[in-house]
C-alpha cells in the first residue's frame, strides 16, 4: 500500500509539474504576441502626423497662391489707376489742356471692363479705400480716361498721356497666414514697393464665390 501511494504522489506531482510548465509556456507566447503587435501601433501613430502635415502644406501652398494672385491683381489695378496700360502714343485725343492716348490693353477696352476687374479682386469697401478714382470716376478733377466714340478719333478707352507714378509690389516672402474660417485668412507678406522694404498685412474673403482682398495696409 505505501508503494502505492508512492506512485500515486509522484504521479500527481509530475502532473502539476506539466501543468506549470505549460502554463509558463502559454503566457511566453502571450507576452510575444504582444511585442510584435507593439511595432505595427507605433507605426501607425508615426504615420498619421505625416498625412496631417502633408495635408497642412498643400492648404498653405493654396492659400500663398491666392495672395500671389490677388497681389498681381491689385498691381494691375495700379497700372489702370496710374494711366499706364498699353495704349497707342500716335492715337490721340485733345480734351482742352489734356491730352489722352488710346488704350490696346485687350482687358480694359472701356470703363465696364475696369468695373468688372475691380469687382473681381476687391471688395466694396476695400475698392473705395484703395481705387476711389477707379470707383467714383468723376470723383477726380482731371478724369483719367474718356470713353469716345464722336467719331472724331478711333472709338475706344482714352487714358491721360500724364498719368501718375507707378510703384508695383513686389513680393520678397509670405512670412505668416492665418486662416480665420473657411471663407477669410490673413496674410503678412514681405514687400518691396517705391524702392523700400515693406510689410504688407492684407485679408483675403471669399465674396460672390470668389477670393478677394478685403483690407491692404502697407507699413514701410
Amino acid at each position: 500500500m505505501k508503494s502505492v501511494s508512492k506512485k500515486v504522489l509522484l504521479i500527481l506531482l509530475a502532473c502539476i509539474l506539466v501543468f506549470t510548465l505549460v502554463l509558463v509556456a502559454c503566457g511566453k507566447k502571450k507576452e510575444e504576441k504582444k511585442e510584435t503587435k507593439q511595432p505595427t501601433t507605433a507605426e501607425t501613430t508615426t504615420a498619421a502626423p505625416e498625412t496631417t502635415t502633408a495635408a497642412d502644406s498643400e492648404a498653405a501652398g493654396e492659400y500663398e497662391q491666392i495672395v500671389l494672385n490677388l497681389i498681381d491683381r491689385y498691381n494691375k489695378l495700379l497700372y489702370v489707376d496710374g494711366a499706364a496700360l498699353q495704349a497707342d502714343d500716335n492715337t490721340t485725343y485733345t480734351d482742352g489742356m489734356y491730352q489722352y492716348r488710346l488704350v490696346t490693353d485687350e482687358e480694359f477696352k472701356s470703363f465696364g471692363h475696369i468695373n468688372i476687374y475691380l469687382d473681381d479682386t476687391l471688395t466694396v469697401d476695400a475698392a473705395r479705400e484703395c481705387f476711389p478714382y477707379l470707383v467714383d470716376p468723376g470723383s477726380s478733377s482731371v478724369p483719367v480716361y474718356l470713353y469716345i466714340n464722336d467719331g472724331s478719333v478711333p472709338e475706344g478707352l482714352y487714358e491721360l498721356q500724364a498719368g501718375k507714378g507707378l510703384y508695383p509690389y513686389i513680393v520678397n516672402e509670405i512670412t505668416d497666414i492665418t486662416v480665420d474660417s473657411d471663407t477669410s485668412f490673413r496674410a503678412t507678406v514681405s514687400v518691396e514697393v517705391t524702392n523700400a522694404d515693406g510689410v504688407l498685412e492684407m485679408t483675403c474673403v471669399q465674396d460672390e464665390g470668389k477670393w478677394k482682398i478685403g483690407s491692404w495696409n502697407l507699413t514701410q
